[in-house]
């Protein structure tokens, strides 16, 4: 995935959609882009795209369904890391935030362990992601901060680390 992707171009389209106060248009693009995005090759694009549809749903049983696709795409993500690089990656870089926001839907729901089991899975990935020493870290910030230079307006030629 690279930031001039045109699937990340439309994920971040359905978040200005958003920003403008429509909701369901974003939903509805999100959607369509959901759709075209391969379960095996497409797991960063389908993480972003469904933690992103998670913040637009109304319903908190949505939102959870849309969190749990997210996390699916993360872990994908870190089976895929380990298995080109075979190296034991504890959490891909936005694997915590996917398991938060799992949490907060859990609360939502009422159901109070499991969301203290996500939170505690996102403590310990937090910390796994700093013995990636400086490079891991340093490849990790690089692309997350071209997805928010890319969501701003602001393109910046930085390669997805979890691609190679």
């Amino acid at each position: 995935m690279h930031a001039a992707d045109p699937r990340a171009q439309r994920i971040d389209r359905g978040l200005a959609l958003t920003r403008r106060g429509r909701p369901e248009a974003a939903r509805r693009l999100l959607a369509a882009v959901w759709r075209q995005l391969s379960p095996v090759d497409d797991a960063p694009l389908r993480a972003d795209c469904a933690m992103t549809m998670a913040g637009l749903q109304d319903d908190p049983r949505d939102r959870l369904a849309w969190c749990l696709r997210a996390l699916t795409a993360a872990e994908q993500v870190r089976q895929s890391y380990i298995g080109r690089c075979g190296v034991p990656l504890p959490l891909c870089a936005f694997y915590p935030m996917v398991l938060h926001d799992l949490a907060d839907a859990y609360h939502v729901l009422g159901d109070d362990e499991r969301a203290r089991e996500c939170e505690a899975r996102s403590g310990s990935g937090l910390a796994g992601m700093h013995r990636l020493g400086e490079v891991g870290l340093r490849e990790m910030a690089a692309f997350a901060s071209s997805r928010l230079a890319g969501r701003l307006g602001v393109p910046l030629p930085v390669q997805d680390p979890w691609a190679r």
